[in-house]
C-alpha cells in the first residue's frame, strides 16, 4: 500500500436518503467548491426495485429473482459511488472524510448500506494512497457551516436554513461541508501534536551531565573569560 500523501484539502461525504451521497471539497485555506450529488440514476432504480419486491411479496409469489436483482444493483451502486468519490479526491489531491458510524447508523434503513459504502471508499483510498478519516457525526446536519450556529430547527427536509444568520442551502451539502471542516481541524491538530512530539524527542535527555533542556540554559560569562557552566 502506498503512503498517504499530504492533502491539499478534504472531501466531506454525506450519505443519506435525499441523495445517495453528496461530496463537497474544502481546501486547507477554507475555500469550498467541487460539489457533487452522486447516484441520482441509481437511487431511482433502487426505489423501483424495492417497490416491485413489495408488490410480489403481497401477491405471495416468489421474490427470489427480485431480491437478487435488488442486491446486485445495490452492490453495483456502492462500487460506482466509491469509485467516483475516490477518483474525485485523487484528482483534487484531497483526503476523504466520512461520518463515524454509530449503532443507529447501522440499524437505520437506507437505500444503500452505509457501512458497505464506507468500507468500499476506505479500501480504495488505501490502495491509492489517499488519506481517509472518520469524524464525529453529531450535529453535522443541524449546524450552519457558515456561522457555526447549531439548532435542530435549522433543517427541514432537503433544505437547511440557519435561524441565526439566515444562510440557506441544500441540507446534505451543508452536512458534507461540516464533515470536511471537522476533518481539516482534526488533521491539523494531529499534525501539530506530531510536530511537537518530534521536537521534544530531538532534545537530549542529558546535556553535559546537567539534565537541563539546552533551549532554556543561560550561559553566564565570568570576567576571566571562562563560562561558569563550563567551569562547573
Amino acid at each position: 500500500k502506498p503512503e498517504p500523501y499530504e492533502p491539499r484539502g478534504w472531501l466531506g461525504i454525506d450519505v443519506g436518503w435525499n441523495y445517495l451521497a453528496v461530496s463537497a471539497y474544502i481546501s486547507n485555506e477554507g475555500k469550498v467548491g467541487y460539489v457533487t450529488f452522486h447516484g441520482k440514476k441509481w437511487k431511482t432504480r433502487i426505489i423501483q426495485l424495492k417497490y416491485l419486491l413489495k408488490m410480489f411479496q403481497r401477491t405471495g409469489k416468489s421474490t427470489k429473482v427480485w431480491q437478487h436483482r435488488l442486491k446486485h444493483v445495490v452492490n453495483y451502486t456502492v462500487g460506482v459511488l466509491a469509485k467516483e468519490i475516490v477518483e474525485k479526491a485523487k484528482k483534487l489531491k484531497a483526503g476523504v472524510a466520512m461520518e463515524k458510524l454509530t449503532f443507529q447508523s447501522h440499524t437505520k434503513r437506507w437505500l444503500i448500506p452505509r457501512h458497505k459504502l464506507r468500507c468500499a471508499i476506505k479500501n480504495l483510498c488505501e490502495r491509492n494512497g489517499i488519506p481517509f478519516m472518520e469524524v464525529p457525526a453529531k450535529d453535522t446536519s443541524t449546524t450552519c457551516n457558515k456561522c457555526g450556529y447549531k439548532n435542530k430547527s435549522n433543517r427541514k427536509g432537503k433544505t437547511f436554513k440557519c435561524k441565526k444568520c439566515g444562510y440557506e442551502c441544500n441540507a446534505d451539502f451543508n452536512a458534507a461541508v461540516n464533515i470536511a471542516k471537522r476533518a481539516i481541524n482534526i488533521y491539523n491538530r494531529r499534525k501539530k501534536t506530531a510536530m511537537t512530539k518530534k521536537n521534544d524527542d530531538a532534545i537530549p535527555v542529558s546535556y553535559t551531565g546537567t539534565g537541563k533542556d539546552p533551549r532554556t540554559m543561560i550561559i553566564h560569562h565570568s570576567p576571566n573569560g571562562v563560562d561558569e557552566n563550563e567551569a562547573g
